[in-house]
């Protein structure tokens, strides 16, 4: 049996989970120097000299005599003699076995039938011997189609394959074996056997069950490490999809969890980084904050997504890195309002902050910082903004300036009662453009009221003559009588026309701007003007007198 021992991360096999990277079937030893895993030190150096002697004479190197799922593209002479030095090394060597082809019967690998097919080419067929031989139980099939299947599914991903039921298959057929090659007691033993036949010092006893442990870590990492590979590369969809299978493998979830925390780390760290120079940027000049925080978004964003394609909702590293960047966003525009009191736009970009933002501590915070723009926007739109259009910036000699008092105290004294009050001027802010408009308006309202007075005044003319005439020729006034009677008429007719004409024209010209212009606020409906006169202040310099 192999032996259980008390074991940590540290203790488990370091050279396993150094080797746990998408491609660690395309750096494995064995495919890379097309030799089978029982190939001894004889082998090795033959195979060692064909390629020395290939490279000297700049010509291809030979295939192995254990060629076996052939890389595409042309083995670099000095990756495959990094690959020959690799297999002479026993804990990695024993690494780069446990994920590749052995032969079903120890030792055997010249003679067996599923590696001879795979040197062949013809996959289909050992993977067929291998199908047939797990129906029996034998624990190197088992093996061999994991590991088939598994290099399959990531050569697949990482050539960029479309055969979706294909791969995707693959990843399942892979991790059901994996998951179940762990409880398989009889395959660890003879791997026990193989550490025990390689007789080597820097092996021992332990060495299998700490393969064995490290296991389950090395897949999670592998899957881990791709989903976050395929994710930086704003395929979220793939990578999500990568995670779901990671999550769906029966590998135990925690394990799986601390797989994803790593996978995250390079993309953390970077995160960090980012989130630190932001900081440093916005403090060293709050004014151009802004400017840093639309950069930082613009190049933190992409990385989100990819996180957000691996890790679920409610993980907790996915929620840390959230907050932290939002929390970057936030403290910047915050800077930058007090630095420069230009609100305007920046509680739209904190809202971008709040959309990124996770728990409730950072949403809070957010809102009510929010809110505080917002006020911070009102109150500076009220001196800075036109009143009327809301849209242009105030023209300080457009504004309309009013003097009013207010808080009038009536004190007696020994002379007297003294009449004391408070003065102030508030000015209604205006742009250059509602100042023409609203010159406008009163010539046209003066020209109404002038052309009313015409009317009016030629009435009355018509009125007196006619008054005149019919006093003394109807009623026999004479002298006064009919001047004065003429005269009362003439002036009923001159008020008549001249309440009536500018009345109906007024109402008219009014329909006519709101359509042109709209609904512009009234001067009086001014906030601070408003609230003054709420407390009693009146248009002025101050209260009458009388003979004082």
């Amino acid at each position: 049996m192999v032996q259980a021992v008390p074991t940590t991360g540290q203790q488990q096999s370091e050279g396993m989970l150094e080797s746990a990277k998408p491609d660690i079937y395309r750096t494995n030893a064995f495919r890379v120097a097309e030799l089978t895993v029982d190939t001894g030190i004889r082998d090795l150096n033959k195979r060692q000299q064909m390629v020395e002697i290939a490279t000297q004479a700049e010509m291809p190197i030979p295939p192995g005599s254990g060629r076996a799922l052939p890389l595409t593209d042309a083995i670099d002479p000095k990756d495959l003699s990094d690959a020959l030095k690799h297999l002479r090394d026993p804990e990695r060597r024993l690494v780069d076995e446990l994920f590749w082809f052995w032969p079903l019967e120890a030792g055997q690998s010249r003679n067996d039938l599923a590696l001879m097919a795979l040197s062949a080419g013809d996959v289909d067929e050992a993977r067929n011997i291998w199908l047939e031989n797990e129906s029996t139980g034998n624990v190197v099939a088992v093996h061999n189609l994991a590991v088939m299947f598994h290099a399959q599914a990531l050569d697949m991903e990482l050539d960029g394959a479309t055969d979706d039921v294909v791969r995707d298959a693959l990843w399942r057929d892979a991790f059901q074996r994996w998951h179940q090659l762990l409880s398989l007691d009889d395959f660890w033993e003879r791997l026990q056997d193989r550490v025990r036949g390689m007789d080597d010092p820097r092996l021992n006893q332990h060495t299998a069950y700490q393969l064995r442990e490290a296991l389950p870590q090395t897949l999670a990492l592998i899957s881990a490490r791709l989903a976050m590979r395929v994710a930086e590369r704003g395929k979220a969809s793939d990578a999500g999809r990568l995670a779901g299978f990671l999550k769906a493998s029966q590998l135990d979830s925690a394990i799986v969890d601390d797989a994803l925390k790593q996978a995250i780390e390079p993309l953390r760290r970077r995160v960090k980084l980012m989130c630190e120079d932001t900081s440093s940027r916005c403090v060293a000049n709050n004014a151009n904050a802004r400017n840093e925080i639309v950069r930082f978004m613009e190049e933190v964003e992409p990385l989100l997504d990819a996180l957000d394609s691996v890790l679920q909702n409610g993980h907790s590293a996915r929620g840390g890195i959230h907050d932290e960047v939002a929390n970057i966003i936030l403290q910047g525009m915050i800077a930058y309002g007090n630095e420069t009191n230009e609100w305007d736009g920046v509680p739209e970009i904190v809202q971008r902050a709040r959309q990124i933002a996770v728990s409730d501590a950072t949403l809070s915070r957010i809102d009510e910082n929010v809110k505080i723009m917002q006020t911070n926007i009102e109150n500076a739109n009220l001196t800075t903004k036109c009143w009327f259009c809301k849209q242009n910036k105030a023209d300080d000699v457009s504004g309309i300036p009013l003097k009013l008092y207010g808080d009038v105290s009536y004190i007696n004294t020994f002379a007297g009662t003294k009449v004391v009050w408070k003065n102030g001027t508030i000015k209604v802010p205006r742009c250059r453009p509602c100042l023409r408009l609203d010159e406008e308006w009163n010539t046209r309202v003066a020209s109404v009221e002038s052309k009313g007075y015409e009317l009016g005044c030629s009435a009355s003319i018509l009125a007196f003559v006619a008054a005149c005439i019919l006093a003394i020729t109807q009623f026999g006034f004479g002298g006064w009588g009919t001047v004065i009677f003429g005269g009362v008429v003439a002036l009923l007719a001159f008020s008549g026309i001249f309440a009536w004409y500018p009345d109906v024209e007024l109402k008219k010209l009014q329909e006519d701007w709101h359509k042109e212009h709209g609904n512009r606020p009234l001067r009086d409906s001014y906030p601070p003007l408003r609230d003054l006169i709420k407390k009693g202040w009146l248009y002025g310099d101050g209260p009458y007198l009388g003979d004082q």
